[in-house]
């Protein structure tokens, strides 16, 4: 609903949860106008984690993709600040993420088994982790060439 004053100006406060540009039409006593409302994303409110495939390997790098978000899952475009990353096995390296344009893809490796592992990223409180995967060891067989 719109408040309008004497002079026939009309104020009305617009709320969206989904990020964007949106149009808008408002008719009063046969008249009507339109126009053009951009919706702006939130604060920063958790992160979300592309799917990692199970198994990983130990001591093999792999890559992660996490996206900054607001409180509505839209994209935080527009957040630039690094996340400290933790997983179970506690050996994660790197141990921070940097994002830019609200996205951070980066290459990790963990140092250590688990049979279901985590991982964390967190920012001045909010946080998001992944899926579960296992991490495991890669054996390589070494078979002797035997010659006649």
């Amino acid at each position: 609903s719109a408040t309008t004053t004497s002079n026939g100006v009309a104020t009305a406060v617009l709320t969206s949860t989904v990020a964007g540009t949106a149009n808008l039409t408002a008719t009063a006593n046969g008249a009507s106008g339109t126009a053009s409302v951009t919706f702006s994303v939130g604060a920063l409110a958790s992160f979300t984690f592309g799917t990692i495939a199970s198994p990983q390997y130990v001591n093999e790098s792999f890559t992660i993709t996490i996206t900054a978000r607001d409180l509505f899952g839209n994209a935080k475009t527009d957040y630039a600040g690094t996340a400290t990353l933790t997983d179970g096995t506690g050996t994660i390296a790197p141990t921070s993420a940097t994002f830019s344009g609200g996205v951070s893809t980066v290459s990790v490796k963990l140092t250590a088994a688990a049979a279901s592992n985590t991982i964390t990223a967190t920012d001045s409180g909010k946080t998001g982790t992944s899926n579960a995967f296992a991490v495991i060891w890669r054996y390589k067989i070494y078979l002797p060439l035997l010659y006649r």
